[in-house]
């Protein structure tokens, strides 16, 4: 989520974090094994008890987080429209608000530009 007005000046560093969100999730369907390994190195404490910190990553790669459209990142506004009915009734939000109002298909194109050659490359490294 982004500021409208300050969109444009954040677009370099939102692209980026996306690009890498998007080849981290790959790299975890690719070898969750290895992914589970780096996470742990750099965030042990969520590895404390070995299961736990599995579960969560595979929780992440094929259940939370599971690409289900050709492009990561695609925009899915029916999914969008579909959640919001539970928090009006809750009364966490006021009401229903058009997912085209806030959704953004512009940062899709630079969130996959890269290859699974690009990925396996830098699990190689």
């Amino acid at each position: 989520m982004a500021w409208g007005p300050t969109l444009d000046k954040k677009r370099p560093l939102i692209e980026k974090f996306l690009k890498g969100w998007a080849m981290a999730q790959e790299a975890g369907v690719l070898d969750t094994k290895l992914t589970a390994a780096a996470c742990r190195t750099v965030i042990p404490e969520q590895f404390e008890n070995l299961d736990v910190g599995l579960r969560m990553i595979n929780d992440s790669v094929y259940v939370t987080q599971l690409r289900r459209t050709k492009d990561y990142g695609e925009l899915q506004p029916d999914v969008w429209a579909a959640i919001q009915p539970p928090y009006v009734k809750a009364g966490e939000t006021k009401k229903e608000i058009d997912p085209a109002i806030f959704l953004d298909s512009s940062f899709t194109k630079a969130a996959n530009d890269w290859t699974t050659d690009d990925v396996k490359a830098a699990m190689d490294a």
